[in-house]
C-alpha cells in the first residue's frame, strides 16, 4: 500500500506537531515579526515595515546558505522560490515603507 494511500495516525500527527516547536526557526521567525509590530507602535509605520523587510531579507538569506530541507519556518517549497519570494516580498516592502506618507 503506498504510503499516501495509508490512514492517518493522530499519534504521529501529534508527535510531529510537537517537534516543531522544538525548532528555533520558527521562535526567530515570531520574534522578528513581534519586534517589527513593537517598532511599529514605538516609531511609526515605516520604522515597523522597515523591521520586517530587513527580517525577510535575513530569512531569504538564511534559506539561500542553509542545507536543504531548510528551516521548518520558511522552507516549504523549492529552495529558489522560497529565496526569491522572500527577497522579492522584502524589497516590495521597504519600497512601500519608503513611499509611503508618516503622517
Amino acid at each position: 500500500m503506498p504510503p499516501e494511500e495509508r490512514p492517518l495516525d493522530p499519534r504521529a500527527i501529534a508527535r510531529a506537531s510537537l517537534a516543531a516547536g522544538r525548532n528555533a526557526s520558527l521562535f526567530w521567525t515570531v520574534g522578528g515579526v513581534a519586534a517589527s509590530v513593537v517598532a511599529a507602535f514605538v516609531g511609526n509605520a515605516a520604522i515597523g515595515a522597515s523591521v520586517l523587510a530587513l527580517l525577510l531579507v535575513v530569512l531569504g538569506v538564511a534559506r539561500a546558505v542553509l542545507p536543504s530541507p531548510g528551516p521548518a519556518a520558511f522552507g516549504v517549497r523549492a529552495k529558489s522560490l522560497d529565496v526569491t519570494m522572500l527577497l522579492v516580498a522584502a524589497a516590495a516592502l521597504a519600497t512601500l515603507a519608503w513611499v509611503a506618507p508618516t503622517a
